[in-house]
């Protein structure tokens, strides 16, 4: 009797640890966009809304456009929810058709991620065509948040809702060479237990008729089961199989 309670209580601790690991996600973040090209004005742009040239949810596209006198070409931005909850940004060419120095200020997010997590990777990529004019130099800084409240970025250009998971960072461009810089800092603990939102945040400032080439930022997060949760499975799959032999014993 008292192994068959034994058993009982492993196989219902089994069965919670699974239901804990395995947690479905919504559906769908909700995606969007907001950017400020040389003092034009804030623009804000929300998935599948006008401006959103992509009809694929998930998938915000922007038209081949050109404000501030910069031009925009291929730029995309996708949010993904699964085993591991994705943010990117993306442009083919930012290219500044101006004889002065100018800023591109844009915020991207998306809410509705998890629930859960506890580890974030940032990622960053891109190349300076350029990149160095009448002693002016280009560079971009970058900010990734996380908000566990689930609050919305990017309300504006410079909203990075939540809290920064690093430290801004800026890369210049040098005008030598192969002038591009990469960005690959590792893993960062967070805390976010339920549903969260990430926010992408760059500020590209473009020395006269400079080009930033092939950008790509990117922000991964996912729950990775601590120990305790990992020994509790095992034990839980353990009991399993001590049910499995002691009912094989029984019909023997």
């Amino acid at each position: 009797m008292q192994n068959l309670f034994i058993r009982k209580s492993l196989v219902l601790a089994a069965s919670s640890a699974v239901l804990a690991l395995g947690v479905s996600n919504p559906a769908q973040a909700i995606l969007q966009i907001s950017f400020d090209a040389n003092g034009s004005g804030p623009t804000t742009i929300q998935d599948n809304q006008p401006g959103d040239t992509n009809g694929a949810l998930g998938t915000l596209q922007l038209a081949n456009t050109t404000a501030g006198g910069i031009t925009f070409l291929g730029s995309t931005h996708i949010s993904t929810t699964g085993a591991t909850n994705v943010l990117n940004s993306s442009s083919l060419n930012v290219v500044n058709g101006n004889a002065t120095g100018v800023h591109d200020v844009v915020a991207v997010s998306a809410t509705g991620f998890g629930p859960g997590a506890n580890l974030a990777f940032a990622t960053a990529s891109g190349n300076w065509l350029g990149g160095v004019a009448n002693g002016i130099a280009s560079s971009i800084t970058l900010s990734y948040c996380i908000s566990s409240t689930n609050q919305q970025g990017a309300t504006n250009p410079t909203d990075c809702a939540g809290a920064l998971i690093t430290p801004a960072v800026t890369f210049t461009s040098t005008g030598v060479g192969v002038d591009a810089f990469s960005y690959t800092p590792g893993a960062f603990s967070i805390d976010a237990p339920g549903f969260y939102s990430m926010t992408l945040l760059f500020d590209i400032f473009l020395a006269p008729g400079a080009t930033l080439s092939s950008r790509g930022q990117t922000l991964l997060a996912e729950q990775v089961p601590e120990p305790a949760s990992l020994a509790l499975l095992g034990i839980g799959l353990a009991g399993l199989g001590l049910s499995r032999r002691g009912r094989k014993n029984q019909t023997a």
